[in-house]
């Protein structure tokens, strides 16, 4: 039903936005770093997960083209698709697999991005992560791999796609979301009232004071900036990402009224839920 795919869209779409509000919000409203560079490490997420898996489709499949990367044919479109619906075990590993990927590489790249820009203060800060942002969006968009540049990736395995019935499928990945989202909105009110999490407000108020204190806030902001960006990597790595023309459009962020737990993302990457 039309009615079901809606709804789980929906569900799934606020839930998204529900993690990486809540990972801005560890960062800016918990340690003062306005991180307007989010889009770069939930690009970087998308775009490690979405080459892992569609390599590992056409590597199982046994395809072969003469373009690079293969999984940039046209043709094989249907063989990944037609994998991921016959085998379950390939179809959550490759997930599972994804998600670890982004994981990794969103952690470290929070944490190399933080130490040459942490450097830099409110507003410089800010411009800096939005326009390491709008660089790798733009690498992303000319260059062949990791996404086929312009053309876009199409037909990177859906999760639960064996499941026979697609509205039980949308719904599962739906609750998937949800879960994930609580878990982490538990995790942050943990962290909020750990010492960890005492550590960034002081160093928001007065990071001159919590150096004074034996405290070292350049560690600090590094882990936070590491874990925020991991959770915005690991979002990334959606059931299907149909990229549709430029493959990077969808990830341009606008930040509005960056304040303090509150944060506005446009995210206009297309889902595809497999249906023609």
């Amino acid at each position: 039903m039309e009615v079901v795919g809606l709804i789980a869209h929906i569900l799934v779409f606020y839930g998204i936005y529900v993690i990486l509000a809540l990972s801005f919000n560890l960062e800016y409203g918990f340690t003062g770093l306005p991180n307007f560079g989010k889009v770069l490490f939930y690009s970087l997420g998308a775009y490690a997960a979405g080459a892992l898996s569609a390599t590992l489709a056409v590597s199982l499949a046994g395809f072969t083209t003469s373009i690079t990367p293969p999984y940039c044919d046209a043709r094989a479109i249907p063989v990944m698709s037609k994998l991921a619906t016959t085998n379950m075990f390939f179809d959550i590993g490759v997930f599972v697999a994804g998600i670890i990927l982004a994981a990794a590489i969103g952690f470290i790249a929070g944490v190399v991005a933080s130490y040459p820009t942490l450097k830099l203060r409110g507003d410089f800060l800010a411009i800096t992560l939005l326009a390491l942002g709008e660089v790798v969006r733009i690498i992303a968009s000319t260059e062949k791999w990791p996404v086929c540049g312009i053309v876009g990736l199409t037909g990177i395995p859906t999760l639960f796609a064996w499941i026979g019935d697609p509205d039980i499928a949308r719904l599962a990945y739906a609750g998937l979301v949800l879960a994930f989202a609580i878990a982490v909105y538990l995790l942050v009110e943990l962290t909020s009232n750990s010492p960890w999490g005492r550590l960034l407000k002081a160093i928001r108020d007065d990071e001159l004071a919590a150096e004074v204190y034996g405290r070292n806030p350049v560690k600090a902001k590094a882990e936070v900036m590491g874990f925020g960006s991991m959770l915005a990597a690991i979002l990334a790595v959606k059931p299907k990402l149909a990229i549709l023309d430029d493959p990077t459009s969808g990830l341009d962020v606008e930040l509005s009224q960056a304040e303090p737990g509150r944060v506005v993302l446009e995210d206009q990457v297309e889902i595809d839920d497999g249906e023609d």
